[in-house]
């Protein structure tokens, strides 16, 4: 639901993008990546557990407003230039969990991107729960 009314805000917008999400890895450390592995200018990333209202499992955020080109971010690992402002929380097969990264295009126009997407870990992998 939150992630729907994010994309929908970011639509209204009119300049905005959306990259593709994917998480790998285990459970207890879980890897987002970006476009098909490429290098995205993220500001803010959010974890949720579906459905929760409030304070996120864990949320990180550029320091100085500013966006810092990341490959991969690895949950609970704060990446340099980054502060967090939620510690990392542990997570547990079979539930579902949102996840949400925002940043800005690099280029001649540089817009907002989001990207996000309902994730569960199940049978030892990763899988989209959209």
């Amino acid at each position: 639901m939150r992630r729907a009314l994010l994309l929908m805000a970011l639509a209204l917008s009119g300049c905005s993008a959306t990259l593709h999400m994917r998480m790998s890895g285990e459970l207890e450390r879980p890897v987002v990546h970006f476009d098909g592995e490429r290098r995205a200018c993220v500001d803010r990333l959010e974890v949720f557990a579906e459905g929760a209202r409030g304070q996120p499992l864990w949320n990180i955020e550029a320091r100085g407003g500013r966006c810092v080109r990341l490959g991969q971010i690895a949950y609970g690992e704060t990446p340099a230039g980054f502060t967090a402002l939620t510690p990392a929380e542990p997570l547990r097969s079979g539930v579902v969990y949102e996840a949400a990264a925002y940043g800005w295009t690099k280029g001649v126009a540089s817009v907002p991107w989001i990207a996000g997407g309902a994730f569960v870990y199940r049978d030892g992998r990763w899988t989209s729960a959209d």
